[in-house]
């Protein structure tokens, strides 16, 4: 910058940084000037004696006897050198800061979505059925946590999908060995009673042929007798396919009739008590409940020793409970929960009909069976 003065014949009374033999030689007419002239003080910008923009403050001399004035200016570019220094500075460190700051948040979101990302990559794999997969844990905080939580989900659905299977495999087991010893039942029926049947009236056919008159009419009639037993054990087998007590008259004389039969074939004491059996009870419940009901009394005439059974069946608040009781010599549950088809027939029956049961035994005081189905499924 630089400083000077001007008189009033606009010829300039001091040196010029910036012009040579300036005194009374060079002419300023600036704003600045003739502002000064006018008796006012300020700072403009203007452009000087050589038209470049600059910063300017002028004044009058208080002289007496001298009218002249005085100009201190600077160059603008060189005046705002600094603040463009500053501002320049300033933006860089402001580029410097977001740069710092946009690399920690992609550091900060790095840290939170890779580990998200894994852990939807392994649930797309688990959905797919591979149970194998564990997710690394890489921190310490809220992610490492819920990835460790993640991990113990896998191991339990691994575990429980075991489980299924098993239980799976147990009752696909279950029902292929009780459609095998239903195929053994039907096929010794077959041929200890109307096979051997069958034969004895092909026999007495056969001896007919050359009996004489009276000879033939006993022939015929013990045949026919015989006809008579074959049509019965037909009749037999086709009721333990499907009962038409059941079908004809429900759960109750269904039961009934079961515990009567149960009683005149094995000599064991059956007693039959039920109480407020709806009508319009769904068909599907009370088959399952005559076969659960069938079931025990099975496995109670083959390997209880009783020699009394109380049977149950009662409906309360849309629940229809049935009870089997007998003084046998009991069983170990916890041995025989798994081993005996008819304990598993029996349990998934209610469980199929999204039933609860309860089994108690005890040594030499009997078994007791409490089973509550809900009437609607």
């Amino acid at each position: 910058g630089e400083t000077y003065l001007v008189s009033d014949d606009s010829l300039m009374r001091s040196n010029s940084r910036f012009e040579g033999n300036a005194v009374l030689k060079l002419k300023v007419t600036s704003k600045s000037v003739i502002e000064a002239f006018k008796g006012n003080t300020g700072v403009q910008i203007i452009d000087d004696y050589r038209n470049i923009s600059c910063l300017s403050s002028y004044s009058k001399v208080n002289v007496k006897g001298l009218n002249w004035v005085i100009l201190a200016e600077i160059d603008e570019m060189e005046a705002m050198t600094p603040i463009y220094s500053i501002r320049n500075s300033i933006l860089l460190i402001s580029v410097i800061i977001a740069s710092c700051v946009f690399l920690f948040a992609f550091i900060i979101s790095k840290r939170i979505t890779v580990p998200i990302k894994r852990l939807q990559k392994a649930s797309e794999q688990i959905g797919e059925g591979n149970y194998e997969v564990n997710v690394k844990v890489t921190s310490q905080d809220e992610i490492g946590l819920l990835t460790e939580t993640f991990n113990n989900m896998i191991s339990q659905l691994k575990k429980q999908t075991e489980e299924i299977e098993i239980e799976k495999m147990k009752r696909v087991r279950s029902l292929i060995d009780g459609q095998e010893i239903e195929r053994k039942r039907l096929a010794r029926d077959l041929h200890d009673s109307l096979g051997q049947s069958i034969l004895t009236v092909k026999i007495k056919l056969e001896e007919a042929k050359n009996a004489e008159i009276t000879k033939k009419q006993t022939i015929i009639f013990e045949t026919q007798e015989l006809l008579k037993n074959i049509i019965n054990d037909i009749r037999n087998i086709s009721n333990d396919l499907m009962p038409p007590v059941l079908e004809a008259f429900g759960i109750e004389q269904g039961l009934n009739k079961i515990c009567k039969d149960t009683e005149i074939n094995t000599g064991i004491k059956v007693q039959f008590h039920s109480n407020n059996i709806p009508d319009n009870l769904d068909k599907k419940i009370q088959i399952y409940l005559y076969r659960i009901a069938q079931e025990a009394i099975n496995n109670i005439t083959k390997h209880s020793d009783a020699t009394d059974v109380q049977i149950t069946i009662s409906c309360q608040k849309n629940t229809i409970s049935l009870n089997i009781s007998d003084n046998g010599k009991g069983f170990d549950i916890n041995k025989n929960d798994t081993n005996g088809n008819g304990i598993m027939n029996i349990k998934e029956r209610v469980e199929l009909l999204k039933g609860e049961y309860k089994i108690t035994s005890t040594s030499e005081k009997g078994t007791q069976i409490d089973i509550n189905i809900p009437t609607f499924l």
